[in-house]
């Protein structure tokens, strides 16, 4: 980081942006504080349209710092003791809101701009997601795994059971016109958290069930694409645009259909046919499913360098605006429309 700085102090560029980040260490949120990453390198790197962003840890550089970054629910030993009028607080989170964030509230006032997987964010960042490949594949898609051969309908790995979507009714439900083997701790079977586990529910399901435990605006967990990468056709519950998220014909929204009992006739349909149940795999021809579908480091640098943030306006209502975006009550309205 030394070097970095020095470097920059002998070739300085107009408008440099030093971003402070203002949090303590946290697994779930160590890709940021890997020191390989610090400084401009990251921005450069990642050929960033804006590379003018230098990313630093050292808090006492608090009055040098054009953004003080703030990532999930760390704020550090408490917020800076000072805030300087040229600064921009940025708030970094990728997780869908729970009970557990009301420390949200705290933020009300604060923050400037807020970076996140919504696409109503101040700056949008989606650490998952799916893009067109550069050239497509030859020819159409082959399956690996032909459907005489997966003597199961729908497999559902999950271990937070009674979730606020209320995913465990619909399930219980559906579960009455197909079967659905659930493992982990919410099942009576167990599938390890490896590629094996995801092979062997491949080989033997038509059908994954990604279900979200909320349903949070633009929230979609990092399930639904994992599982796109296999021959399973995963059914989603989320409150998550997934016609223009995912590869067209990819996956099967339980939105689209009035009540369980619609949505299994549609999956035993697509499991006596097999043209059809196979055209959800031919996206793979001309789409590809990256863990990572864009740099944060990009879209951080990119977002502090928008004209339209040179204010800095605060964020008023921001934990109003996190949980607005939660409709849990979603399966109640099924049921009482479906009468279920």
């Amino acid at each position: 980081m030394d070097v970095i700085r020095k470097q920059d102090e002998e070739t300085p560029e107009p408008n440099l942006k030093l971003i402070l980040l203002w949090s303590d260490f946290n697994p779930r949120i160590k890709k940021w504080h890997h020191m390989s990453k610090f400084g401009r390198d990251p921005f450069v790197r990642d050929n960033c349209t804006f590379q003018n962003c230098n990313l630093t840890l050292d808090r006492s550089e608090i009055d040098r710092a054009d953004v003080v970054m703030f990532l999930d629910d760390q704020i550090g030993p408490g917020w800076p003791e000072r805030r300087y009028p040229h600064q921009l607080y940025v708030h970094v989170l990728n997780e869908r809101p729970g009970p557990w964030h009301s420390w949200i509230k705290d933020f009300d006032g604060k923050i400037n701009l807020s970076m996140t997987y919504r696409r109503d964010a101040d700056i949008y960042y989606n650490r998952r997601g799916c893009r067109k490949r550069l050239r497509p594949r030859p020819g159409p898609y082959l399956v690996q795994y032909p459907l005489v051969n997966k003597t199961r309908d729908a497999a559902w790995v999950v271990s937070h059971c009674g979730a606020e979507s209320r995913r465990d009714e619909y399930v219980a439900e559906l579960s009455k016109y197909i079967t659905v083997d659930i493992y982990g701790k919410c099942g009576n079977l167990s599938c390890p958290r490896t590629d094996e586990c995801k092979l062997m529910l491949e080989r033997g399901y038509k059908f994954y069930l990604a279900f979200e435990n909320a349903m949070c605006e633009g929230y979609a967990t990092e399930k639904v694409f994992a599982y796109m990468l296999y021959e399973l056709v995963p059914v989603v519950l989320g409150k998550f645009d997934y016609k223009r998220e995912t590869p067209p014909h990819s996956v099967i929204d339980i939105r689209d259909y009035g009540s369980p009992k619609e949505l299994a006739t549609y999956l035993r349909y697509l499991a006596n046919n097999e043209t059809a149940y196979y055209e959800y795999f031919q996206w793979k021809q001309t789409y590809e499913v990256p863990f990572t579908n864009q740099s944060e480091y990009c879209a951080l640098c990119n977002g502090i360098n928008n004209p339209k943030f040179a204010n800095g306006n605060l964020a008023g209502g921001y934990y109003d605006w996190w949980f607005r975006g939660c409709d849990n009550e979603y399966i109640n309205r099924m049921r009482a429309r479906g009468g279920w």
